[in-house]
């Protein structure tokens, strides 16, 4: 490692240069990375959502679907507004009451209940069929336009609404969560060290590896727009501790009187071991989510575990060379210490029985009740719901493919669901149309909405919200009575639908990715610290903090965003871990010329500041996402983070102690060349 380090140290131009240069070509790639916002492309192809895209994209063509709804509108006036909205490029087709009901005649003629699905109380709402898919930007551009008929007096809802809303939200909220996260990165990386400037040498370094990250991402093609708000803000709150390692071993060489390229080579070759395994379990967190069927999990794993090497490999080589720059600089702007002197707070922990209460007490409760969360699995926004609800009620509609040509069965099936629980009504053409007219002599226009050369098309509106247990019901439903006529030959597409097949996917995958997350963490510990116990008591006392965690949702009432659940979940053992094994290693340290008691106390005390530090970053990225982003995934996600930081820290400072002194002689017998304190023959 001396002679690397001393590579490092002696081509430390090259490596400004390489950085640079790859920053400059990050810039350039970045923007021409995709985002999907569209989550239905991470579920298995075998899934039964997967396979009904493709027939529906084959057969018809996927087409985005929303709803305009205007107040105190004259027939007359709708009907303006319908051809103005026509025209509009990206719309398709407007439906409206004029479709179904001739308007020369008095409405007190038609039938009541078709009617008020279009107008009701003077307000007229109209069915907008877009031209390309809901999360097409072609799409959102004719939502843009259509927001501004009628001088902008209208609401709209849907599911291409939803995504073009998540899609300007998630874009327009990065630069703003940049803005606001900076600032406090800053400050609480000015508190925690003694010079002005080191804060600003820790941003630009991990801020080069997080834009190289980004540009790199051109070679997964596209990223979810979830990776794309939340792993920069990530990467760094996870990987800004190796930095603040690294610079705090070479202060310490210096202060040893060494000259500076002598101490930054001792710095690295003494700080390798601590930062590689920091690093690594880290990595092997975000990895464990790669493992997932659902291929959100691989998407943000792969962008993360991408982002913390690069960090590493900055930290290594980058750093070196800034500080050495810089170095009068950070001697110049020296500032004593602001942190706090944690001796007594360490005494404290150590004299406090802790340990067998919480983990007899609190950790079986929160184990119960993090698994008895109510959980949601969809992320999207739902835009104008209150507005049109209130008058026109939910609008959840599904698209159900059955074999084209069999009319009796296609009556048969329709008129079954028409009079199922949560169905409002059906649109087909044995709805539309008598059964006894030929098809062939239909509108051609209808029938190319309703029928391909293979499949014939139901619409089903359900009256419920889009995730809810009556949706998932109808779902059942409406798949059980295709299944009755068409055995296994119908696809059902739709939100509602979607939701489902991701319900039943990401629950299959979190006990997989979860225990692949503890046995590459608790691996990587074993060889750190080459002992047995050492892993078990780390990672219970970071899957407490878990556990605690995502028990709070439960208590409070709050429903609790399953894929957040599951993310955060690798995300803070992975991210936290370090903060166990940074004490540790400390414990271990002393504990080679110390009693268990005053070994644990100085650990505390020496790592107590570094740990609160890390903890500290990685809850300000997660409540500023938590509080500033609109789009509830992506804010879950933030909120989840942020706690879940602060309850590592609280755990490692509080309760990991308590463990490794109760757990002392079992770390002795398990654990290789320990070289505990010996003293008249027997360890103290």
């Amino acid at each position: 490692m001396e002679k690397i380090a001393r590579f490092i140290v002696e081509k430390r131009k090259f490596f400004l240069l390489l950085f640079a240069a790859a920053g400059i070509a990050s810039i350039i790639l970045a923007p021409a990375v995709e985002v999907n916002y569209n989550n239905t492309k991470y579920l298995p192809q075998d899934m039964h959502t997967s396979k009904s895209i493709a027939v529906m994209e084959q057969e018809f063509g996927l087409n985005g679907l929303g709803q305009v709804m205007v107040k105190e509108s004259s027939i007359p006036e709708a009907l303006r507004l319908k051809e103005e909205m026509e025209r509009i490029p990206g719309v398709e087709e407007v439906l409206w009451l004029d479709d179904f009901v001739d308007l020369a005649t008095p409405l007190s003629l038609a039938d009541p209940d078709l009617v008020e699905q279009y107008y009701k109380n003077e307000t007229a709402l109209f069915q907008i069929v877009f031209s390309a898919d809901d999360y097409s930007i072609k799409t959102g551009e004719a939502i843009e336009r259509l927001e501004k008929l009628n001088e902008g007096n209208l609401f709209m809802r849907g599911p291409a609404v939803d995504a073009f809303r998540t899609r300007q939200t998630a874009t327009s909220e990065i630069l703003v969560i940049t803005l606001l996260v900076l600032p406090i990165f800053l400050l609480i990386l000015l508190y925690s060290t003694s010079s002005w400037l080191e804060p600003l040498i820790f941003v630009a370094t991990i801020g080069v590896s997080i834009l190289i990250n980004m540009g790199t991402n051109i070679i997964l093609g596209e990223i979810s727009f979830i990776t794309q708000a939340s792993s920069g803000l990530l990467q760094f709150a996870v990987t800004m501790d190796y930095s603040i390692f690294l610079l705090h071993r070479f202060g310490e060489e210096r202060s040893r009187g060494l000259e500076t390229k002598q101490a930054m080579i001792n710095a690295l070759q003494y700080s390798f071991s601590s930062i590689s395994a920091s690093s690594l379990t880290t990595v092997a967190g975000f990895s464990a989510l790669m493992f997932m069927r659902y291929g959100i999990g691989f998407d943000m794993g792969a962008v993360l575990a991408k982002g913390v090497v690069l960090s590493f490999i900055a930290v290594l080589t980058l750093l070196p060379a800034l500080i050495i720059f810089f170095e009068k600089a950070i001697v110049r702007t020296h500032h004593r210490s602001f942190m706090p002197d944690l001796k007594r707070f360490a005494e404290a922990v150590v004299k406090l029985p802790l340990a067998l209460p919480l983990v007899a007490v609190i950790l079986p409760v929160a184990f119960l009740a993090q698994g008895s969360n109510h959980f949601i699995y969809g992320e999207g926004l739902v835009s104008g719901k209150t507005e049109i609800y209130e008058v026109f009620g939910n609008f959840n509609p599904l698209v159900l493919l059955v074999p084209a040509g069999d009319i009796q069965s296609e009556s048969a099936l329709t008129e079954s669901l028409s009079g199922a629980e949560n169905i409002r009504h059906i649109e087909s053409l044995t709805t539309i149309a008598d059964s006894a007219v030929p098809r062939e002599m239909l509108p051609q226009a209808l029938l190319d909405n309703f029928q391909s050369e293979n499949y014939a098309r139901m619409i089903v509106h359900l009256d419920t919200p889009v995730e809810s247990p009556p949706a998932f019901a109808a779902v059942r439903d409406i798949r059980s009575g295709a299944r009755a006529y068409y055995h296994d030959h119908y696809f059902l597409l739709g939100t509602s639908s979607a939701i489902l097949d991701i319900k039943e996917v990401v629950e299959d995958d979190f006990t997989l990715i979860n225990m692949i997350a503890i046995l590459a963490v608790g691996s990587i510990i074993l060889i750190t610290f080459r002992s047995l116990a050492i892993p078990v008591i780390l990672v219970l006392a970071i899957q407490a903090s878990i556990w605690i965690n995502m028990a709070i949702p439960y208590f409070t009432g709050a429903p609790l965003l399953f894929i957040g659940y599951m993310i955060v979940s690798a995300v803070q053992l992975g991210a936290t871990i370090d903060y166990a094994i940074l004490l540790t290693g400390r414990y271990m340290q002393y504990r080679q010329t110390m009693q268990k008691r005053e070994a644990a106390v100085m650990a505390i005390t020496d790592a107590g500041n570094s740990i609160i530090t890390s903890a500290a970053i990685m809850s300000a990225a997660g409540f500023t996402l938590g509080y500033v982003s609109g789009v509830p995934g992506i804010a879950a996600l933030g909120m989840l983070i942020g706690r879940g930081a602060l309850l590592s820290c609280v755990m490692v400072l509080t309760l990991l102690p308590q463990l490794l002194m109760a757990g002392d002689g079992l770390i002795r017998i398990t654990t290789l060349r320990h070289g505990f304190l010996k003293q008249g023959g027997k360890f103290q």
